[in-house]
């Protein structure tokens, strides 16, 4: 991301794009009333998904994407953990093979940019 953008100018572009597609979604998939705690929910986690972008935002703005993405996989594992504590849920066949294809191909990228900076180095 250009260092010389507002990251607020991203947060807005983002959230306002998140906003339209989640509320066409909610025609479709949405409960009519939501309940009191699906409210609460989404109170929460409105801020707080708020200030994730933001966050990712700036780290972007700050370091090279290669830099930030192992912090990604060390989201699935977390993912996976906590779905596992919380849910009992086991990853499938289709899961592991795409989270594999993921990690592999980052690290492909990361190994090609360090053969690559020290050619150039």
């Amino acid at each position: 991301l250009p260092k010389d953008e507002s990251p607020w100018s991203s947060l807005l572009f983002a959230g306002v794009f998140g906003a339209v597609i989640s509320s066409g979604l909610m025609l479709f998939y949405g409960e009519a009333p939501p309940t009191a705690q699906a409210l609460f929910l989404l109170l929460v986690i409105g801020p707080v998904g708020g200030l994730a972008q933001l966050l990712l935002i700036l780290a972007l703005q700050n370091a090279p994407a290669s830099v930030l993405a192992p912090f990604g996989y060390v989201g699935l594992a977390y993912a996976t953990v906590w779905g596992l504590v919380l849910f009992g849920e086991i990853p499938d066949a289709p899961t592991v093979l795409g989270a594999s294809i993921i990690v592999g191909s980052g690290l492909f990228v990361w190994m090609r940019e360090r053969q690559s900076a020290r050619r150039h180095g």
